[in-house]
């Protein structure tokens, strides 16, 4: 994790791969679920996203296999990022609604309000400003609710860019 946090993502891949070994090694007494999401998420920030979404189908199994529906969300939103990427987004909606409903299962209050910032830019792509609006705002709710500050400051951008799509620049100031 520090790797990852320093961005030397080299090191990150290489110590998370080894988990990874280590896991599939000890078979069912040990879930690589977690490893294949972050091994994901390295090349989704690399932006080798055909080798993220490798990865994220492989949690994706991987975690629903062991019932791991936390990271199963994790994973979800992480494959809608890549289809955002991609230009991709039906294939994006029907992920991020998919961690959207898990997380709200689970009550994870922080990580809903970074999936329905997830949704937000994805109907920001599409133009769908009002849309984009309303589950910005409800992002922020939560955020203040919370005290996430970093999901916080996307919400309140996508906020920002929703009115000027629509066009209320004093909103959007």
């Amino acid at each position: 994790v520090a790797f990852y946090e320093q961005k030397n993502y080299e090191k990150a891949l290489y110590y998370y791969s080894e988990s990874l070994k280590l896991e599939v090694a000890l078979g069912e007494e040990g879930s690589p679920a977690n490893s294949y999401n972050n091994i994901a998420l390295i090349h989704e920030r690399q932006n080798h996203l055909d080798s993220a979404m490798y990865y994220y189908q492989k949690c994706l199994v991987a975690a629903g296999e062991s019932q791991n529906n936390h990271v199963l969300a994790w994973a979800n939103n992480g494959m809608a990022i890549v289809y955002q990427k991609k230009q991709e987004y039906q294939q994006a909606f029907e992920y991020v609604q998919q961690a959207i409903a898990l997380r709200e299962a689970l009550g994870k209050k922080e990580l809903l309000a970074q999936s329905y910032n997830t949704l937000g830019k994805n109907y920001l792509a599409l133009g769908q400003y009002t849309e984009a609006l309303a589950i910005y705002s409800k992002s922020r709710l939560l955020c203040e609710e919370v005290d996430n500050p970093l999901n916080l400051k996307d919400a309140l951008e996508g906020i920002s860019l929703s009115y000027e799509g629509l066009n209320q620049a004093a909103q959007a100031y």
